[in-house]
C-alpha cells in the first residue's frame, strides 16, 4: 500500500493535481490500504464522518465485505468478474472453499499459479448493492459471488495503464 500511494501522489503530481492529507467533501477518496484500514474508512464516508464525494478502492480492495459499505466504490479492474477467467477461478475457489466469497488479491494469486497475466485492459467499474422494497419479485441483478445482492458494472474504460 505504501508503494501504490507512492504512485498515487506521483500520478497526481505529474497532472498538477493536489493530494489531500484529510478527507475532504469536495473530493473522492483514493484507498490504497488494507482491507480492514479499508473498512474502517468506508464507512466512516458512509455515515459522514469522513466527507467525500465517492471513493476509489485499489484492485487488491475487491471484495464483498468492502462493496457492500454506502460509499459509491470504484475500482479499476482488468477483467470484468463475468469473464469465463474470473468464473474459473469462482469455481476453483468454491471446490476447494466452500462458501468463500472471490476477491481481487485471490484471483490474482490464482492467476499467477496459472503462469497467466491479466488480459484485459484496466476499466472503472462501480459496485453497488440493489434492493427493491416491497414483494415485488422483479430480480435487478446479481454480483454473484462477487457481490451478491448487488452488481459491479463497468462506468470507465479503458483507461491509461498505470504500469
Amino acid at each position: 500500500s505504501q508503494a501504490a500511494l507512492r504512485v498515487v501522489r506521483d500520478a497526481a503530481r505529474a497532472e498538477r493535481m493536489t493530494v489531500a492529507a484529510r478527507p475532504r467533501g469536495d473530493r473522492p477518496t483514493f484507498l490504497v490500504s488494507g482491507w480492514a484500514a479499508a473498512y474502517t474508512r468506508l464507512w466512516d464516508i458512509a455515515r459522514g464522518r469522513a466527507p467525500s464525494q465517492g471513493s476509489y478502492l485499489a484492485p487488491w480492495l475487491l471484495a464483498s465485505p468492502l462493496l457492500t459499505v454506502p460509499a459509491g466504490q470504484l475500482v479499476p479492474l482488468r477483467f470484468t468478474p463475468e469473464d469465463p477467467m474470473p468464473q474459473r477461478y469462482e469455481a476453483a475457489l468454491e471446490h476447494g472453499y466452500p462458501g468463500q466469497s472471490p476477491t481481487g488479491t485471490g484471483y490474482t494469486a490464482w492467476l499467477a499459479a496459472l503462469r497467466v497475466r491479466p488480459a484485459g485492459v484496466v476499466r472503472l467499474y462501480a459496485a453497488s448493492t440493489v434492493q427493491v422494497p416491497g414483494p415485488i419479485g422483479h430480480d435487478h441483478g446479481d454480483g454473484g459471488p462477487w457481490l451478491p445482492g448487488g452488481t459491479i458494472t463497468e462506468v470507465a474504460g479503458p483507461l491509461a495503464d498505470p504500469a
